[in-house]
């Protein structure tokens, strides 16, 4: 086989690999959400500081994405459930389980992938509960991932004698922000941090990237998994989106000392482990555990001050507004709660009536010959999800301004009644 031909057969058999892998983490992920949202919700929303590290911990190896804990976070946040502390804490947890993740996925572990994928098929075909079902959804999935990791170590070793060009090696250690930048584009391509992690892990376990580089790669992976969730998030949800930037400052700043610093980190690499895959995975997971140690204390801080920044340049050019176009909302009048409470009560009972129209015409959409019925109605299942988002970041915002206890009740029973007619759609 000439070079074009090995060339080719690997950035194939590369493609595939990385696309097995984020196929069955999405297969997770869908699994585990349709399951066990609200256990997750509940670990997560429950203690701040360490308790709150743990919880994003133990989320994101379940779901196996730091940035779907992440943003099932900045959706607390939204509704008023979580602090900006406290979300903080879970957001840096999530990035360390995501760390280990990788790490216990590029295990030795041969004869699991098939051993999963059957019982998790078998699993799904006889199960009568949907949780079973999603259980062998979970196994085939997690089954997929392994897979996905041998493939890529199968793809990759042919190609081990022959590492990169002399002068591309020469290039890259000289500038490492090109690898900085290649890792961090990479990881947002491919929208996994895992995925580009253990793609590093295995060129360099194969000797294709010299130990000079583990370090900038991975930088630049860390990078571009902070850069991951910011458009994933909306620009009405302020406490998110400054969570998600002070999670992405976090990363940069930590990035910049460890260049800094990366003549340094070598010698314990080598005691750690003498196989470079796993030099690369331990680096990772260090990099993640100082980035807890090291800004968790002042986190809930820096990320208050960037949310009051990211308000001051919403307010200088008006582009977002609290409330969907003719909305009931009156920002103007966040200041004197009752006014705000009766304002989010009407929206709520206009909430109803959107509600009620649609489970009335819900039937008819199966009668329909043409998909312009349909489209209504999904217009108006999307016009209610985005109404209450709207009343709920309305109220947690008019929750700053009220201290009576009346005023707390009617804010909470506000709440539970858009909750219930976003329910019944």
């Amino acid at each position: 086989m000439n070079s074009e031909s090995q060339s080719l057969s690997l950035l194939i058999g590369m493609a595939g690999s990385i696309g097995l892998l984020l196929w069955g983490s999405l297969t997770v992920r869908a699994a585990v959400e349709d399951t066990f949202a609200t256990t997750l919700k509940a670990l997560i929303s429950h203690g701040g500081g360490l308790r709150g590290v743990f919880g994003g911990l133990v989320a994101a190896i379940c779901l196996q994405s730091a940035t779907a804990t992440a943003l099932l976070t900045t959706t607390l946040l939204a509704t008023g459930i979580l602090g900006l502390g406290a979300a903080m804490g879970v957001i840096l947890g999530a990035d360390l389980g995501s760390a280990l993740v990788a790490r216990l996925l590029f295990l030795d572990l041969s004869l699991l992938p098939p051993l999963l994928i059957a019982c998790g098929v078998g699993l799904h075909l006889i199960a009568n509960s949907w949780r079973m079902r999603s259980l062998g959804r979970i196994l085939v999935g997690v089954g997929l991932v392994l897979l996905s990791i041998q493939w890529m170590k199968s793809v990759v070793a042919p190609v081990a004698n022959q590492p990169l060009p002399g002068d591309w090696l020469s290039v890259l250690e000289s500038v490492p922000w090109l690898s900085i930048l290649a890792a961090a584009l990479g990881t947002w391509f491919a929208h996994s941090s895992v995925a580009v992690v253990l793609l590093i892990a295995s060129l360099a376990h194969s000797g294709v990237i010299p130990q000079s580089l583990f370090l900038p790669m991975l930088l630049g992976a860390n990078i571009g998994a902070g850069i991951i969730a910011l458009p994933m998030v909306g620009r009405r949800n302020v406490a998110g989106r400054s969570a998600v930037l002070c999670n992405l400052l976090f990363r940069v700043l930590l990035a910049l000392l460890a260049l800094i610093l990366s003549s340094s980190y070598v010698p314990y690499l080598e005691r750690l482990s003498v196989d470079p895959g796993e030099q690369v995975l331990f680096l990772h997971i260090g990099f993640n555990a100082v980035l807890v140690c090291l800004f968790l204390p002042f986190a809930g801080q820096v990320a208050e001050a960037i949310r009051q920044w990211v308000e001051l340049r919403q307010q200088g050019d008006g582009s977002v507004a609290l409330s969907p176009a003719g909305s009931g909302l009156d920002p103007e009048l966040l200041e004197f709660p009752e006014q705000a409470l009766a304002c989010a009560r009407r929206e709520a009972g206009r909430l109803g009536d959107i509600t009620e129209g649609l489970l009335s015409r819900a039937m008819e959409m199966f009668d329909a010959s043409d998909r312009s019925e349909i489209e209504r109605i999904i217009a108006a299942d999307r016009e209610i999800n985005l109404r209450n988002r709207a009343i709920h970041q309305y109220l947690s915002e008019a929750r700053r301004h009220i201290s009576e206890q009346a005023l707390e009740r009617e804010l909470d029973r506000t709440l539970h009644y858009s909750s219930t007619c976003l329910l019944y759609t």
